[in-house]
């Protein structure tokens, strides 16, 4: 894209973000155009205070109850069908 701007127009490279639902830092890059503002307050994002805990690999994490129950109806179901 950078490549593909218009004559007086560039972009100015802010630096990498943690932004809110994304699991990684985002490099964020503001659009200068001639004759308007280009300064601004950094953006607004989340802090990190350490480090970000990880994405459960599954939504049934900590659900041990419901996956046996799961399980247990499973195996009576196969059972029926192997006879």
């Amino acid at each position: 894209m950078r490549d593909d701007l218009p004559a007086g127009v560039s972009l100015r490279d802010l630096g990498e973000y943690q932004l809110k639902d994304l699991q990684r830092p985002e490099r964020l890059f503001q659009l200068v155009l001639p004759d308007l503002p280009a300064d601004f307050p950094p953006p607004r994002t989340i802090e990190r205070r350490g480090p970000a805990l990880p994405v459960p690999p599954t939504a049934l994490l900590g659900r041990e109850r419901e996956v046996a129950a799961v399980r247990a109806l499973l195996l009576v179901k196969a059972c029926a069908w192997s006879r």
